[in-house]
């Protein structure tokens, strides 16, 4: 269904058509959320991969420590799909990049 849509999709088994939503500048967004949040004296950890997750102490591990958190917002990109799933969420999902060159 989604070639029909988007010829130059390439999903991994299918896609999900969603015409009612876009994000047209993804990093804009980040950037907005991460300005908005930063006022309220959120702390940030940016730039390195999660390796384990432990919901019931809320704690995320990496390979040089173990982080504390009372929200998580998945801001991985491309790798979005393996910190949901490190988290128990879409399973079923995987994120099948592409960039549409005209």
């Amino acid at each position: 269904m989604i070639k029909k849509i988007e010829t130059h999709a390439s999903p991994y088994r299918t896609g999900i058509y969603s015409p009612d939503t876009a994000v047209s500048d993804s990093k804009s967004v980040a950037k907005k959320l991460y300005s908005l949040l930063k006022e309220q004296d959120v702390k940030f950890e940016l730039s390195f991969p999660l390796l384990e997750q432990n919901e019931q102490e809320k704690t995320v591990s990496t390979q040089n420590r173990k982080i504390s958190y009372g929200y998580v917002y998945n801001c991985a990109g491309a790798h979005a799909d393996r910190v949901a799933k490190l988290f128990g969420k879409g399973e079923d999902y995987t994120m099948v990049s592409f960039k549409r060159i005209l």
